[in-house]
């Protein structure tokens, strides 16, 4: 995904998660039903050009027993156009070029757009997911009133940067609503999802971050 300085990465499960929004039939508790659900997934992210969510994330630190939350909006359309706005950060990048934004600060670091072959992007995860996971149905539950389906997915690589990923998808409407990411280090984060909003033509200058003349610029780039 977007890696400034590796700033990104802990988003990188949010940003995937918008774009799960898929249809699910006959469900069953076995690896090939999940992977056949990951299937939809990727057609329906083959139609998806943009979107847009509100989300609250809430995370959990094994070793401490600390627990951190925010909520922001997230804004993504393809290719590779990210927008991350949150109560002490922002993260935009237009493809190319990344900002991070630090509001306490009164900073911008600006630095190219790179790929990270550990991250865990849109397009990587949908293409990867058949390949490079196991997935088993959980079976039914409630989130907010909706009746959803659970989810999980295992890497079967032991160095991923995730040790399982867990969806939980509403049954009719085929939306994702929440996400619960546990890394290799058992630390838990639970992004949930409050509304959706897809192809709503969001212009390209969205995915651009123009700093207020006060802000100091700080370009990693070479």
């Amino acid at each position: 995904m977007i890696r400034t300085r590796s700033a990104m990465q802990g988003l990188a499960p949010l940003v995937s998660s918008v774009i799960l929004c898929f249809p699910l039939s006959g469900l069953l508790s076995a690896e090939e039903s999940a992977l056949e659900i990951v299937q939809r997934v990727q057609k329906k992210y083959e139609e998806m050009k943009d979107a847009t969510l509100t989300f609250s994330q809430k995370v959990k630190f094994s070793l401490s027993k600390a627990e951190y939350s925010s909520e922001g909006t997230l804004y993504t359309k393809k290719p590779n156009r990210y927008r991350i706005e949150m109560e002490d950060r922002t993260f935009v990048t237009d493809g190319e070029t990344v900002w991070s934004y630090t509001p306490a600060n009164n900073q911008v670091l600006v630095d190219n757009y790179k790929e990270d072959p550990r991250s865990f992007s849109p397009e990587k995860f949908l293409v990867g997911v058949p390949k490079n996971f196991y997935g088993a149905v959980l079976g039914k539950d409630k989130y907010q009133g909706r009746n959803v389906v659970v989810l999980k997915l295992t890497p079967k690589d032991d160095d991923a940067t995730m040790k399982s990923l867990k969806l939980w998808v509403e049954s009719g409407q085929w939306l994702l609503w929440k996400v619960e990411v546990v890394d290799p280090n058992d630390n838990v984060t639970l992004y949930s999802v409050h509304e959706i909003k897809l192809n709503t033509g969001l212009p390209d200058s969205r995915f651009v971050f123009v700093p207020a003349p006060d802000v100091e610029v700080v370009d990693l780039r070479k």
